[in-house]
């Protein structure tokens, strides 16, 4: 646990090489991952592997602008994931990259054409209609209740959940 908190304080530091990061988070998370494998031919394996997450937030700001940036990176390989990737290097590079949005330009108003990463897609989906989908706020009465095989967003729209 010491070793852990001791990363934590050391990626810290980092924050404070750059004036206009005016706030900022650091996290570090483990799961344990617990499985019990059987079968009728009487094999029975057990395997526990450790996934740890870490995430860093820097919120950049100067004058009327503000620009943040997260990073987290997670591997099924125990802690060792963090000799290869140090929390402060996460740190930093959330850092700069926050920076590195304070300076960019606004985009034109109005539409345009996008191309999305696969990962964002499925969070863009899941934030707009899979929180309404989940079957206790169904229940409690989702807008998209009865509405199983039914249109519910504009034509222009098409998502399928067929894995």
């Amino acid at each position: 646990m010491e070793q852990k908190i001791n990363m934590i304080k050391e990626a810290e530091k980092v924050y404070k090489d750059y004036d206009d990061i005016k706030s900022y988070t650091l996290g570090y998370d483990e799961i344990i991952d617990h499985r019990i494998i059987g079968n009728n031919e009487g094999t029975l394996i057990e395997q526990s592997t450790m996934i740890p997450t870490i995430r860093a937030l820097a919120i950049a700001s100067r004058e009327t602008k503000i620009a943040p940036y997260q990073e987290a990176w997670s591997k099924a390989k125990g802690f060792e994931l963090l000799d290869e990737h140090p929390l402060s290097e996460l740190a930093k590079f959330a850092s700069e990259m926050a920076l590195k949005n304070l300076e960019a330009s606004l985009p034109p108003g109005g539409s345009t054409n996008v191309v999305i990463d696969h990962t964002s897609v499925g969070i863009i989906a899941h934030e707009a209609v899979g929180h309404c989908a989940e079957a206790d706020l169904v229940e409690a009465g989702s807008f998209l209740k009865g509405k199983t095989g039914q249109k519910v967003c504009s034509e222009l729209i098409t998502m399928i959940d067929d894995p």
